[in-house]
């Protein structure tokens, strides 16, 4: 019984951090961490690869004119161009066409970026494609020039998430694909106050999408998109993070669960340490005396942990990380994400949650 009454006020004293320690792309600092790697794009061919041991990669094609993208290691970027008829700069997580996007967790994005410049028509989000079946989609954030109708399709309904309401949009179209020329649509969920930073519930436009009829094969990419056409411009994204959880299992019944815990942890023993200095301070939240910060730093941190899973205080993944040898974990969590603050990490069933420091 002592047990599960730990277990309990250590999941109480998480949900009340949530709001305390949640990430605000618009207000915390990331900045770009590392030496820039900057890609020179060939007019004509796509250049690929991988964003440093951050767990992004990334694409640069353009067409005639000239391109660039520099890449940094927490994967921020900044990208260039001009006279390009058609310009892209990506940055995201890439996969293997082996599953549909809801047999994933929830897809998210935080970003942050500033401008300057002109195009006759751009694309400033999310961007991905899928294949069996094909589609392109964007979820558009901001433009350098607001999107031409005539080229979004027909509209197909709207959605209201993270603040402002979203138009959604289908557009088929006709591209040398590699199967030869296929009609394949492109969806589309345009914001209509456009804005630079903030939060992307990237999966609730997939929800929606799907239940308008607007049908996702397996996923292939979802990465944040700047697209230009013509005219000279840059664009600097000093925060950025494309998250991807793990898909959730059905949490066992218990009529002793506490109703704020949505953040699904794993009903074991191994949850609470050993260590008698930590379990003496986890107390049912609503009887302890103490501020849940100062219950949340006296768990102990070990530097044995190698490979472990980092979480945001909302309970959203930010990635997995394998600690190299000889670093401390903060330093790891720092060197990756770009940003201190409070974080969980997860390792063999055991939650943790630290303080992060520049």
């Amino acid at each position: 019984m002592r047990k599960e009454i730990l277990k309990t006020g250590f999941v109480v004293a998480l949900v009340l951090a949530v709001s305390a320690y949640a990430a605000d792309a618009c207000n915390d600092e990331m900045g770009h961490v590392g030496e820039g790697k900057k890609v020179i794009g060939t007019g004509s061919e796509s250049v690929k690869g991988d964003v440093g041991n951050s767990g992004f990669q990334y694409e640069l094609w353009h067409s005639e004119g000239s391109g660039s993208l520099t890449y940094y290691d927490n994967g921020t970027f900044s990208a260039e161009w001009s006279g390009s008829q058609d310009f892209i700069a990506r940055v995201g997580l890439r996969y293997a066409e082996s599953k549909n996007f809801d047999e994933f967790g929830n897809f998210s994005a935080d970003f942050k970026f500033t401008k300057s410049g002109s195009a006759d028509f751009s694309y400033i989000g999310i961007y991905g494609w899928t294949d069996n079946p094909r589609a392109d989609y964007f979820i558009l954030e901001d433009w350098f020039s607001e999107p031409n109708p005539e080229y979004l399709g027909e509209k197909k309904g709207e959605i209201t998430v993270d603040g402002d309401t979203y138009d959604i949009y289908s557009f088929k179209q006709n591209k040398l694909y590699v199967q030869g020329d296929i009609n394949y649509p492109t969806f589309y969920s345009v914001r209509r106050i456009p804005r630079q930073c903030g939060h992307i519930d990237i999966t609730a436009h997939f929800k929606k999408w799907t239940e308008l009829g607007l049908n996702l094969g397996k996923m292939n990419e979802v990465m944040m998109v700047a697209e230009a056409g013509n005219g000279s411009a840059t664009i600097d994204f000093t925060y950025f993070n494309v998250t991807e959880s793990e898909p959730s299992s059905p949490a066992p019944s218990s009529s002793s669960a506490t109703p704020e815990s949505s953040f699904a942890v794993p009903a074991s023993d191994a949850l609470v340490e050993s260590s008698s200095s930590v379990t003496q301070e986890l107390k049912p939240a609503a009887k302890s005396s103490e501020s849940t910060t100062a219950m949340m730093q006296k768990v102990h941190i070990s530097s044995s942990d190698r490979s472990l899973v980092v979480f945001d205080m909302q309970g959203r993944i930010l990635g997995k990380l394998t600690v190299p040898a000889g670093m401390a974990l903060n330093s790891a969590i720092f060197a990756k994400f770009g940003r201190p603050g409070i974080y969980m990490v997860q390792s063999d069933g055991v939650f943790k949650v630290l303080s992060v420091a520049k």
